[in-house]
C-alpha cells in the first residue's frame, strides 16, 4: 500500500535493443510441419517479437542476481512491483512495452542441435532437436517508462534505473533460452530519456500530447549506478583454426552441401559462420568432467556444488534443487573464413570398396594461408565468489586443453577437424587484466611471474576441493 501515489515525476526512455547473438524465444509449441520442436514467438500478423514479460523477468533477475540490492528493500519493491510478507500488493512503476522489430520482415533462421552422450562423446539415439533463432544485429524498439510518486525515494529510483541502463548498454542482459550457450546477449543504442515534472505546466501539457519533453544526459543516471556484487571472472581468448573445422548445418537449398558449418548474419548483414556456443559450451563441460574424474574417479555430479556449476533441472525428484549452470560462454564469428567444399565417399570397412550412392558433400571452414582464419571466445563464471576459486580453475584446465589443439570442437574429429591453435588470451579477474601470448619461438607462454602464480592458485584450489569432496584425488594436475 502507497501512502501517496500523487506522481511528481515520469521518466520515458526510448531506444534500439540490438540483438549480439541469435535470440531463441519460444513460442512454447511445435512445427510438425516443418519438424521445429521450438518455434519463435509470432504476433497475430506472424511478426516475430520479444514480449514484455520475457525481457522484464530477464531484467529483472539480472538485477538482483548482479547487485548488492535485496529483492526485499521496498524501494525495490516499489519500483518493480511485488509485496513484502505476502501483503501489500504495489504495481511496478517500471513499464515495458513489447518490443517488435524496426523491420517487419525480420528473418527467422533455423538451428540444429543434437544431445550427446556424456561419457562417450557420441549422439544419443533420437537426439536431435531443431529451433527458431531470430539473427544477430536484428534490431528492437524499445520503449519503457519510470513513474516517481511523493512517497518513494526518488535518489533510489534513479539509481535503479542508472544500473538498468548501464547493464543495458555494457550488453551485460540476455534474454531467452540457452543465455549461458550464447544466444540472447541484447545491447541498448541510441538512447533518448525524456524527463516530465508534473510541478511544470508545459511538462504536464507534453506528456499528455505525446510530445518529447526535456532530453536528460543518459550519463546523469548512469554514473548513479550501483556497484555489482560478483566477483569477474572472465577469459576472451584467440585463437587460430589448424587446418579445418565444421559445426554442423543441414542447408535446406538446391545444390546446397549435403553439410555447412552453422551461420548467422554478421553485422553487414552476410551470412558468416560461426562457433556456437552451444558447441564450445557442450566440449568444455565434457572436457571438464574428464578432468574431475582423473583427478579421483569416485567424485560425484550429485554434489551441490558440481550441480551449481553444470547446471541442473530437477525433473520432479524433490531431493534436489535446480541450478542454472554457473558457466557462460559466446557465440563467435570466424574471422576471415575460407569455405570449400569437399566430396567424400563413404568406404565399405571390409572389402576397401566404396559404398554405392554414398557420395556426400561438406563445406567445412578451412584456415587461410595466410594464417588469419581466427576466433575469439569468450567464457566467463556468472557468479565468482572467493570459495568458487576451483571453479576458475576448471575453466583454465580445459581451456588449456583447448589452446594445446587437444580439445577439437564441432563435428568430424576423427579426420582432424576441430583444432585450435592458442595465440593469446585475456584473464579478467580479482580486479586485474591479465595477458597471455604464445611464443612462436619456442613454443612457450608469455606471462609474468606474479600473474601465472595467481592462475596456479586456482588449480591449487581445484585439487584442493576434490581432495575434500572425493578423498581419492591425484596429488597434481
Amino acid at each position: 500500500m502507497i501512502s501517496n501515489a500523487a506522481i511528481l515525476e515520469r521518466y520515458i526512455i526510448k531506444g534500439k535493443i540490438i540483438l549480439q547473438s541469435p535470440l531463441l524465444i519460444g513460442s512454447g509449441t511445435a512445427d510438425n510441419l516443418h519438424e521445429k520442436d521450438i518455434l519463435t514467438i509470432r504476433n497475430d500478423k506472424g511478426i516475430p517479437y520479444i514480449p514484455a514479460t520475457s525481457f522484464m523477468g530477464a531484467l529483472k533477475h539480472w538485477f538482483f542476481e548482479s547487485k548488492y540490492v535485496p529483492s526485499s528493500d521496498k524501494t525495490q519493491i516499489q519500483f518493480w512491483g511485488g509485496n513484502k510478507n505476502n501483503k501489500n500488493n504495489i504495481q511496478s512503476s517500471f513499464i515495458v512495452s513489447d518490443l517488435y522489430p524496426f523491420n517487419d520482415n525480420v528473418e527467422v533462421l533455423s538451428r540444429e542441435g543434437i544431445r550427446l552422450d556424456k561419457l562417450k562423446g557420441t549422439a544419443v539415439d533420437k537426439g536431435l532437436y531443431s529451433y527458431e533463432i531470430i539473427p544477430s544485429f536484428t534490431a528492437f524498439k524499445f520503449e519503457a517508462e519510470i513513474i516517481i510518486r511523493k512517497d518513494f525515494n526518488k535518489e533510489e529510483f534513479e539509481k535503479t534505473l542508472g544500473t538498468i541502463l548501464s547493464g543495458l548498454m555494457a550488453g551485460d542482459v540476455k534474454i531467452g533460452a540457452m543465455t549461458n550457450k550464447g544466444l540472447g546477449r541484447i545491447k541498448l543504442k541510441d538512447v533518448h530519456i525524456f524527463h516530465y515534472n508534473y510541478k511544470d505546466k508545459e511538462s504536464v501539457i507534453n506528456w499528455l500530447a505525446g510530445n518529447d519533453s526535456v532530453a536528460k544526459d543518459v550519463s546523469e543516471l548512469t554514473g548513479k549506478a550501483f556497484k555489482s556484487q560478483n566477483k569477474k571472472f572472465e577469459i576472451k581468448a584467440t585463437f587460430e583454426v589448424n587446418n579445418s573445422l565444421i559445426i554442423r548445418s543441414y542447408p535446406n537449398i538446391l545444390d546446397a552441401p549435403d553439410m555447412i558449418n552453422i551461420a548467422d548474419r554478421d553485422e553487414k548483414g552476410n551470412l558468416s559462420p560461426v562457433i556456437s556456443g552451444t558447441s564450445l559450451k557442450g566440449a568444455l563441460v565434457s572436457r571438464i568432467k574428464r578432468i574431475l574424474c582423473t583427478l579421483d574417479e569416485n567424485i560425484s555430479e550429485d554434489l551441490p556444488e558440481l550441480k551449481e556449476f553444470f547446471g541442473f533441472v530437477n525433473e520432479g525428484n524433490g531431493k534436489y534443487k535446480s541450478y542454472k549452470s554457473n558457466i557462460s560462454v559466446t557465440q563467435s564469428f570466424i574471422k576471415n573464413p575460407v569455405q570449400k567444399v569437399q566430396r567424400r565417399i563413404k568406404v565399405n570397412r571390409f572389402t576397401g570398396g566404396t559404398i554405392g550412392a554414398a557420395l556426400f558433400e561438406s563445406e567445412p571452414v578451412w584456415k587461410d594461408p595466410s594464417g588469419t582464419t581466427t576466433i575469439q571466445l569468450s567464457v566467463k563464471l556468472n557468479k565468482k565468489k572467493e570459495s568458487d576459486n576451483w571453479q576458475a580453475g576448471l575453466l583454465l584446465l580445459a581451456l588449456k586443453d583447448l589452446w594445446n589443439m587437444d580439445l577439437p570442437l564441432g563435428g568430424e574429429k576423427s579426420i582432424g577437424r576441430g583444432r585450435l591453435k592458442g595465440v593469446s588470451m585475456q584473464l579478467f579477474c580479482e580486479g586485474k587484466n591479465i595477458e597471455i601470448k604464445h611464443n612462436d619461438s619456442d613454443n612457450s607462454l608469455i606471462v609474468t611471474k606474479d600473474d601465472a602464480e595467481l592462475l596456479e592458485g586456482y588449480v591449487k584450489d581445484l585439487v584442493e576441493f576434490v581432495k575434500q569432496k572425493g578423498g581419492n584425488s591425484k596429488d597434481g594436475v
